[in-house]
């Protein structure tokens, strides 16, 4: 959850802060990181940085690279089908040596590498590993157990043993989602203990 104090005077536009305001988009931005998983950073030019950051660091708001990086490392970047393969011919060595005072050595140049985009086979959805996913749709942490949502699968992780094995379909494990559910966008626990998914 995000929480902004009312009685600040806040900076609400997309404009050059004043200096006597606070900016809101980088306050709701640090904060938004923050229940994304992201840590304070000492680099004054992050939006994790811990305190208030100068004028001129202030506007425009920008995510600083160490950040993109920093949410990539939780959350994996875009996922693509499409990888590029280099081909590499190894330089090959031919050796003559006859029973005379000289030897000969002959190598022969290996022609240029080229590149070129071979479309990798995605693993089947239903027998996915955990593990090799690039990205997720959403994470529920609910009875201690951390669940892991990509299209129609979840995985439950026991939390005290940090294990996982295969995983259900949404409709197996959350017996009150329709059975054609094809992807969850998020979800979360409330604090009443009710669970609210989102789909789209």
């Amino acid at each position: 959850e995000v929480h902004v104090d009312e009685t600040e005077l806040w900076h609400t536009t997309l404009t050059r802060p004043s200096s006597d305001r606070l900016y809101l988009l980088q306050t709701l931005t640090h904060e938004i990181d923050h229940t994304l998983g992201l840590t304070h950073s000492m680099r004054d030019d992050s939006v994790m940085y811990a305190y208030t950051p100068s004028e001129e660091r202030r506007y425009p708001h920008r995510l600083s690279v160490k950040d993109v990086i920093n949410v990539r490392n939780l959350y994996g970047s875009r996922e693509t089908t499409n990888s590029t393969i280099v081909d590499a011919t190894p330089t090959t060595a031919a050796t003559t040596t006859t029973m005379t005072t000289s030897t000969t050595t002959t190598t022969a140049a290996a022609p240029p590498t080229t590149a070129r985009t071979v479309k990798l086979p995605l693993a089947p959805s239903d027998t996915a590993d955990l593990c090799a996913l690039k990205r997720v749709d959403g994470a529920l942490i609910m009875n201690r157990r951390l669940c892991i949502a990509r299209k129609r699968n979840v995985w439950p992780i026991d939390m005290r043993e940090r294990c996982y094995g295969a995983p259900f379909s949404f409709a197996d494990y959350f017996k009150f989602l329709p059975r054609n559910l094809t992807r969850v966008s998020a979800m979360y626990q409330r604090p009443s203990g009710d669970i609210a998914i989102f789909t789209g």
